[in-house]
């Protein structure tokens, strides 16, 4: 079985060098603020469900 490639993993490969600590921080965030501006639009955040 093989495993899924990490994000410091692909973002080397997309880049063909190392990375900076800086680069990899910047990208995370930028995923990370994808994803949330995603769930917001399908109304899952917390404070849009229902109770």
């Amino acid at each position: 079985m093989t495993r899924k490639p990490t994000i410091w993993e692909n973002l080397v490969a997309k880049l063909d060098r190392d990375l900076t600590n800086e680069e990899c921080r910047e990208d995370i965030h930028r995923i990370l603020a994808e994803h949330r501006v995603e769930m917001a639009m399908q109304g899952k955040l917390p404070h849009q469900r229902k109770r």
